[in-house]
């Protein structure tokens, strides 16, 4: 008999994942991100979702891929991302953040990375001493990843010369 976790459907005891979910992850598949995709949707099919005492609201699609110039912080990416049909799924605490750590490997990018070692720091009072230690590891490769002040310095120089054009030209039509 079909149930709902969240606005996601479970079949026979199995998620059941909307074909535009599917068809989204499909589009960024890449070499590089593949087995991580693959893993993700692991822990966001597994059955201890479906019986955690303590979980969170996910969305699977994430709202930080929504950005644009308009919807520039995750008040406004919200709602695009809650409009898709099967987008939040019940996680449990440690699934949540195991997800979210997937999502940094498969995106690389700072809204990721922020959001995992956040949720390392917060989310973890109710998990068991081997998912402590899970987590711990994950923690210590965020730090790892962090950049040194030299690699930071460039890059917002080059963050700073790449949109010094934009500025300009969006100054010029003003």
């Amino acid at each position: 008999m079909p149930r709902r976790n969240s606005t996601v459907e479970i079949v026979d005891g199995k998620v059941v994942f909307s074909e535009e979910v599917l068809s989204y992850f499909e589009s960024i598949r890449t070499e590089e991100n593949s087995a991580w995709i693959d893993k993700y949707f692991e822990y966001l099919g597994d059955e201890n979702n479906l019986t955690a005492i303590k979980y969170s609201g996910h969305h699977i699609i994430p709202c930080f891929t929504f950005k644009d110039e308009t919807h520039k912080n995750r008040k406004e990416t919200e709602p695009l991302a809650d409009k898709i049909e099967g987008n939040i799924i019940k996680l449990s605490v440690h699934n949540h953040l195991l997800a979210h750590h997937c999502l940094w490997k498969i995106y690389n990018n700072r809204d990721s990375k922020t959001t995992i070692q956040r949720m390392c720091k917060e989310d973890v009072d109710d998990l068991s001493e081997n998912e402590i230690k899970e987590i711990a590891k994950i923690q210590e490769e965020c730090a790892k990843e962090n950049r040194t002040k030299e690699e930071f310095k460039e890059y917002q120089k080059r963050w700073y010369e790449e949109n010094k054009e934009r500025k300009l030209k969006k100054n010029k039509e003003w």
